[in-house]
């Protein structure tokens, strides 16, 4: 009979989710290497507590799109993270999520975010709004002084602030200019270098100080590659030698070697061992596919992360090879329960763990339809085919539903005849078909 108990699948919308996907970028904690989280180009997040091994879902953040997290550097309990909404900070490792406002324009889009290398609390954010900071961890804001508006639109796509001083902010813009400020945001100028020395014209899309030797910089370039500057900005000079593709992304400093350099391009991912003299190729792990994201474990660089869309790769010998790392948990995502059945109304009624019910429209009105489909009608209603979509029931899941998620049911196994057939679709008592995997949407609020 098909009242009895059923497992059933409940996802994010139209994917598997037995596999990451639609991956947007990666954040690893610097003072836990094992922790990652991973914002996705769709709703939904994940994180991972063991390096990558398996990935689990984020509940609280079910309803946002999330284009960027940061964790904390000291404290892996407070983590920012950048949504469609606006900017989020969790103090409890990710459980639960507040919005921080008070300050920012309320159709911000923040694309840059960097801590205070000496004041963990004071933050700074770049956006299409120019520059603004928090000295309280994010509670309140502050806008920073404008940046010189000549042929620059402001939208600033990464910010760094000096290692060793924190008065020097860099802010890098898709308006093809790099920006400094001596101190701490106030005042700008544009550093683009001398005629003969100048950084080239095309958009940056990264900047990177080095930390022993801050007046050393290297820069990003959309479609010219990477430059450096040894004078804090004042003057560049292009180090790209060995590669081929110059639509660079992002730089990555090994923090135990500063003369080591990994430099992701569209679609290739190049390492320097001089500083940026010489670049030498590393073998993709996706070929062809656009590489989003790239990390360094800081208590062990010969750890990696690489992310491209639809999947994410580790390595432990310093980019050498890759290892899939794209398993998600079932359990973050598996409710098992009971179905049962009621008295036949206008909606298909799940029940929760609480008792509150969570109702679906089904896709047709018939209750005549819904009882012959169960098996409570010897005949079906005349001129109209058997639909089982219509049946009514309840569901008690053996745990609660989190709140604020867009679920996809998949009845997993079969009643065939009195016995369980797990592997295709569902018939009632009469051996009418019940479509397998058929899905049904809804939101508990």
């Amino acid at each position: 009979s098909v009242r009895e108990k059923f497992t059933v699948s409940l996802v994010v919308e139209n994917d598997a989710w037995t596999k990451v996907s639609s991956v947007a970028a990666l954040e690893q904690s610097r003072s836990n290497p094992n922790l990652l989280f991973m914002s996705r180009r769709e709703r939904g997040a994940l994180y991972s507590e063991d390096a990558g091994e398996s990935w689990r879902f984020s509940m609280a953040l079910a309803q946002y799109n999330v284009s960027m997290f940061r964790i904390h550097p000291e404290n892996t309990s407070i983590i920012y993270a950048i949504t469609d909404s606006g900017l989020l900070k969790s103090n409890d490792g990710g459980s639960s999520w507040q919005k921080l406002q008070s300050g920012l324009p309320d159709d911000i889009r923040i694309v840059g975010f960097d801590f205070d290398p000496s004041n963990s609390s004071k933050i700074w954010i770049g956006s299409n709004y120019g520059i603004h900071y928090s000295t309280d961890g994010g509670q309140s804001w502050i806008a920073g002084g404008s940046l010189p508006s000549w042929r620059d639109d402001k939208d600033i796509v990464k910010i760094a602030v000096d290692p060793s001083n924190s008065s020097v902010i860099y802010a890098a813009t898709l308006g093809r200019f790099l920006y400094k400020s001596g101190d701490g945001g106030s005042t700008w100028e544009m550093k683009r270098g001398e005629t003969s020395t100048r950084l080239g014209a095309s958009s940056i899309y990264d900047i990177v100080v080095d930390p022993t030797n801050t007046s050393i910089l290297y820069a990003a370039t959309i479609n010219r590659g990477i430059y450096k500057s040894m004078d804090a900005g004042e003057n560049w000079r292009p180090v790209s030698e060995g590669m081929e593709d110059l639509e660079t992304r992002n730089i990555v400093m090994n923090p135990m070697d500063n003369s080591e350099l990994f430099v992701t391009t569209n679609t290739e991912l190049y390492v320097s061992e001089d500083s940026a003299a010489t670049w030498n190729s590393l073998p993709s792990p996706s070929a062809g596919s656009s590489i989003v994201d790239l990390l360094i474990d800081p208590l062990n660089t010969e750890n990696l992360a690489l992310a491209v869309p639809g999947n994410i790769y580790m390595s432990n010998d310093g980019g050498m090879s890759w290892q899939e790392k794209n398993s998600i948990d079932r359990q973050s995502i598996l409710f098992e329960g009971t179905f049962t059945f009621e008295t036949w109304s206008d909606t298909l009624t799940f029940v929760d763990a609480e008792g509150e019910p969570v109702d679906i429209t089904p896709h047709r009105y018939n209750d005549i339809l819904a009882a012959y489909d169960a098996g409570l009608r010897d005949e079906p209603p005349e001129d109209v085919d058997p639909n089982p979509s219509a049946t009514k029931m309840i569901f008690t899941p053996d745990k609660p539903f989190p709140e604020y998620w867009m679920y996809r049911v998949l009845v997993q196994g079969a009643f065939d005849s009195g016995t369980l057939k797990e592997n295709y679709g569902a018939r009632d008592l009469h051996g009418m078909s019940i479509e397998f995997d058929y899905i049904s949407y809804f939101i508990k609020s």
